[in-house]
């Protein structure tokens, strides 16, 4: 019950979903699966729980190396927003990567392909920014305590329209208790990436926080 989301921004900061597609574990999770070994490390579920993955390694290890297709997939992943002007770029780069590896599950490959074409075919002519996100129902859940439950099923049944009411309302009790007394989200934008990729002509790649970016380009501040 989750999604990858396509999503572009303008210059007054305004979120669009330029597409979705359903069953993000076919995206993100086979990206993080191909590039830990690829890069001679061991991604650890238990590690996971506990914070023992290196995550600041692997995007040291990826970040420097020469491979481009790595760098575009796995920022594509980490919290990145992309200049409209390199949608060619890193749509290439997603499709080429889906190419040159090998996965197990021939409906991975297909996704990347799928998300790639969709990136190079953004139509918003205001998009200054694009970037993914995933959305799983505990998103809609989290923000249902802010807005209750009748939003939060009405955003549920929006996105995943093939389960039960029960099934709603059971998982919504569920979550209701596994977050309790946590701070929840209140829109969409909590979800979208916060740092801004930058390519150069020769293909050089710089990150910088978002709230960074705007202030530069613009004088505005984004609220995390």
């Amino acid at each position: 019950m989750s999604c990858t989301a396509l999503f572009t921004a303008n210059k007054e900061k305004t979120l669009g979903v330029a597409g979705k597609f359903q069953n993000a574990w076919l995206y993100g999770p086979s990206i993080y699966d191909t590039l830990w070994p690829k890069y001679g490390r061991r991604f650890s579920f238990f590690a996971e729980l506990l914070g023992g993955n290196d995550w600041d390694g692997l995007e040291k290890d990826i970040l420097s190396s020469d491979n481009f297709d790595d760098k575009m997939v796995y920022l594509s992943m980490a919290c990145g927003f992309f200049h409209a002007k390199d949608k060619e770029k890193v749509g290439n780069a997603i499709i080429s990567f889906a190419k040159d590896n090998i996965f197990t599950d021939a409906e991975v490959r297909d996704r990347m392909i799928e998300v790639g074409t969709a990136i190079k075919s953004i139509e918003d002519e205001d998009a200054e920014l694009f970037g993914l996100s995933i959305n799983t129902i505990d998103n809609y859940v989290t923000k249902a305590f802010n807005t209750g439950y009748e939003t939060f099923l009405a955003h549920a049944k929006e996105e995943f329209p093939n389960e039960s009411e029960d099934f709603y309302a059971e998982y919504y009790e569920e979550m209701q208790q596994k977050f309790k007394g946590q701070k929840m989200y209140e829109d969409d934008t909590d979800y979208s990436p916060l740092r801004v990729v930058s390519i150069d002509e020769n293909n050089g790649v710089t990150v910088e926080d978002l709230s960074t970016y705007y202030n530069r380009q613009n004088n505005l501040t984004v609220n995390k």
